[in-house]
């Protein structure tokens, strides 16, 4: 081995994500029988864990897909949020996955989707799609999860370091504190909380009580009274729109709406596609979209409506999982209409049918927005945390941990906040 790889295999031994154990030394020969190998390459053992790694979606697709029936996982790691994330984008920027499998004998227990990114001379080791996603975390077995301690998951880890190209930096964000209810071990143990936390409502059966416990009486008579006014524009009515062509075109006006309210308020737009050069819309865009045209699309995105008469008055664009409504985008035009609180009657609708539906939870992802706090009873602590493995590296490193830190305190400074935001109206309207 030449000497700079001696140096890379140091580093990495080194440099692990968390405090590293002894690493154990185990039969390198995967075991017979296991399903889905032939797809990754066996990358090593630990604690009875047989690990594999694959370089490609294509190859794990299936596996992941066959996972997912039985597994815990956030809406941002599903195969098909990944896969159309992976068109629309992230394989043109540069993104090539390193998707780890873990197995305990014949069974599938986890799957890390990471990927390796390399820009600006550094190379990056970060969770897929991490750019877009409100949650950054694994698939995991709900059963694995209850027992996986801190320690093996530093084992694995080590493991992954050891297997993965040569990288500068380990950069993970939007990380929740729980994976199945339980602690998220695979966090590192110096990994610090976000600039902003999710929000969430954990549901109840029963919709009248449940409501009434979120509101009382006088707001829900004035959200009756603005429907009753509303309705008296036009004809009310409420619509999961179905037709892939008006999914799309709904998603898109979701986006028109929700670019020009963020561009009045002078917050940051992840919609802008001006600011990042795409002519046919952000990344973001551009991944719903093909989401939305997917085949089973309609079982992973819904696109709900309220109308006035002819006229759509609010969308609200959500990611659906097993037991989970995920509110992705909620947008209403600024028209005459705001009065009436067309999107508080959306959100209302869709909560009403959540809880019917028998959902366990109303998710608003992440994002520290007032109406956001005001509705939910749960809020999910996100953490970040990078890591240097080399020069280039730690330096990339305390780039990310002082830009995370300067968020984090402008957030808590309101005049600072309104000034940036005000030069950002200025800065949109010179634009």
């Amino acid at each position: 081995m030449s000497a700079k790889g001696t140096q890379q295999e140091a580093q990495k031994a080194h440099c692990s994500p968390g405090p590293m154990p002894p690493v154990e030394i185990e039969s390198q020969a995967p075991i017979a029988g296991e399903v889905g190998v032939r797809n990754a390459d066996f990358i090593g053992r630990t604690s009875g864990l047989s690990l594999y790694a694959a370089r490609d979606l294509e190859s794990v697709a299936d596996v992941w897909r066959e996972f997912q029936g039985a597994a815990w996982f956030t809406p941002f790691q599903d195969i098909a949020w990944v896969e159309a994330w992976y068109a629309a984008g992230g394989r043109a920027n540069g993104h090539k996955p390193f998707v780890v499998l873990g197995y305990e004998g014949c069974h599938l227990r986890f799957i890390l989707p990471l990927a390796v990114q390399r820009s600006v001379g550094v190379a990056r080791l970060i969770w897929l799609g991490q750019g877009v996603n409100d949650y950054n975390a694994p698939l995991i077995d709900a059963a694995f999860a209850a027992r996986c301690e801190r320690a093996l998951a530093d084992k694995i880890w080590h493991r992954v370091l050891n297997a993965c190209d040569a990288i500068d930096l380990i950069e993970f964000t939007k990380q929740p504190e729980r994976v199945a209810g339980e602690p998220n071990r695979f966090i590192n143990a110096a990994a610090v909380t976000g600039s902003c936390s999710a929000h969430l409502i954990n549901l109840q059966p029963g919709w009248k009580d449940f409501y009434a416990s979120l509101r009382g009486s006088k707001s829900r008579r004035r959200l009756r009274e603005k429907a009753n006014k509303l309705g008296r524009v036009g004809r009310l009515r409420f619509k999961c729109e179905k037709r892939p062509v008006e999914r799309c075109r709904l998603i898109r006006q979701a986006i028109a709406w929700k670019s020009e309210q963020l561009q009045r308020s002078g917050d940051r737009n992840p919609f802008d596609a001006f600011a990042s050069d795409d002519v046919d819309g952000t990344i973001l865009e551009r991944t719903l979209v093909a989401l939305a045209e997917m085949p089973d699309g309609q079982r992973r995105l819904r696109v709900d409506g309220l109308y006035v008469g002819d006229d759509v008055a609010a969308i609200i664009i959500a990611l659906v999982g097993p037991d989970c409504y995920s509110v992705f985008i909620t947008s209403h035009p600024a028209n005459g209409k705001m009065k009436y609180s067309p999107g508080t009657i959306l959100l209302v609708k869709t909560m009403q049918l959540a809880v019917r539906a028998g959902l366990s939870q109303y998710d608003f992802l992440a994002g520290d927005e007032a109406y956001k706090m005001d509705w939910c009873n749960e809020q999910v602590v996100l953490y970040d945390h990078a890591h240097g493995l080399t020069v280039k590296g730690r330096w990339a490193a305390s780039v990310s941990r002082s830009l995370l830190w300067a968020k984090k305190a402008i957030k808590g400074q309101p005049k600072t906040m309104e000034l940036l935001k005000n030069i950002n109206r200025q800065r949109l309207k010179l634009r």
